[in-house]
């Protein structure tokens, strides 16, 4: 489930490991916020240290950090943690591959993590492409088949994932898990959430929760909210609406929009600054506008207490993802945080259209054929389908 300790997870066995940990985040953001997390903490066993791939733009930064790795002593119990998105490994770094490489024949790698495996799977062509080279050019060499004595540690997670994906994950990178080595969550991980849910059947968010946004935007000034779509012009659409509406009502703060047509640190920055991992001094955001994918992972922070979704969501594990934007306090009181679905079958046709869609792209498959994919996406929406509209 999200938000229930996978990152501890990660923490506390790169710490145990000493050594360097490379974690292998699909966002920006997860990368960062996880490095501010590390430096932060109170370090009871030895020295913990947490890099950024991406944020080191500069070759002497570069090299002074790939000189620390090469010299850390293997006896020290001090850990480093590596966070690098696929794309700061495969491209134009050689320099970051070469030291991986090292730190692998010289046992200093200790534990290779991959961090919300469904984004590379299920998202995104550029992600799925970018890990695909990220599997050739480093973990075939890392998890070698014919020498298992030398692989690092490795530990895959998500907080949405079905056997199916799996699958996918083995036949992408050829490497496999035993089932007593997969942890699978519950629906009471869930239910311990204390999130309320909602479904309504509608077009728009605005007709249906006008006042009750007015009323949740002016009850407090740090709570924050997250809306949702399945489209960039609706999530740009919803944006105007809401600056609009916090205007006319006196409404102290800004929104924020993210869309899948954005560049990545584009994305990047714009997380931060509502998660509050950075102030400009200029804006206030209290409401992020984001299109499916773009912000269902990665965001954590714990002002948020509404997640509403106009559209139908295109799987089960989007809503799940959604959903765990919210209550992801320490002190959460029952009854504060909300996960509102407002769907119309329209947004369902959208679907359903864009699945069938994929029949006619002229991009080479990567892992699925195309009609896999679409047969993927309609059984997804299926799921979604009953939930919603069947059990309404």
């Amino acid at each position: 489930a999200t938000g229930k300790g996978k990152s501890l997870c990660m923490q506390s066995a790169g710490t145990l490991l000493g050594g360097v940990t490379l974690v292998i985040v699909p966002l920006l953001a997860l990368g960062a916020d996880q490095v501010t997390k590390i430096l932060r903490a109170n370090q009871a066993y030895g020295v913990v240290k947490g890099y950024h791939l991406d944020e080191i733009k500069t070759p002497e930064r570069r090299n002074m950090i790939i000189q620390e790795l090469l010299h850390l002593n293997p006896d020290s119990k001090t850990s480093i943690f590596i966070f690098a998105s696929p794309q700061a490994i495969v491209s134009n770094t050689a320099p970051w591959r070469g030291a991986i490489h090292n730190l692998h024949l010289k046992r200093l790698l200790r534990l290779v993590v991959i961090d919300e495996l469904h984004l590379y799977l299920q998202f995104g062509l550029s992600l799925r492409s970018e890990f695909k080279k990220l599997t050739s050019l480093l973990l075939d060499k890392l998890f070698p088949p014919t020498d298992k004595r030398s692989h690092p540690a490795l530990l895959v997670m998500t907080a949405t994932i079905s056997q199916r994906w799996l699958h996918i994950f083995h036949k992408m990178t050829n490497l496999s898990f035993l089932p007593k080595h997969i942890l699978w969550g519950s629906p009471d991980d869930m239910a311990r959430r204390d999130v309320n849910i909602s479904f309504f059947l509608g077009d728009s968010i605005l007709k249906r929760m006008r006042g009750s946004l007015i009323h949740f935007l002016q009850s407090t000034l740090y709570r924050k909210a997250i809306l949702y779509s399945n489209t960039r012009n609706t999530a740009l659409s919803l944006k105007d609406t809401i600056d609009n509406l916090m205007d006319a009502n006196d409404i102290d703060g800004d929104s924020i929009v993210i869309h899948g047509e954005l560049e990545s640190h584009t994305k990047f920055y714009r997380a931060k600054q509502f998660t509050g991992a950075h102030n400009d001094g200029v804006l206030t955001p209290r409401v992020l506008v984001a299109t499916s994918g773009c912000a269902n992972a990665g965001i954590d922070c714990e002002d948020v207490y509404w997640v509403i979704r106009q559209d139908m969501p295109p799987s089960i594990l989007d809503l799940f993802q959604e959903m765990g934007r919210a209550a992801r306090r320490m002190d959460k009181v029952f009854g504060t945080d909300h996960y509102i679905v407002i769907f119309s079958l329209s947004s369902f046709n959208y679907l359903f259209l864009r699945a069938h869609s994929q029949i006619d792209d002229q991009t080479p498959p990567l892992i699925l054929t195309k009609a896999e994919k679409t047969a993927i996406q309609l059984e997804a929406l299926m799921e979604v389908l009953d939930l919603l509209v069947l059990d309404y």
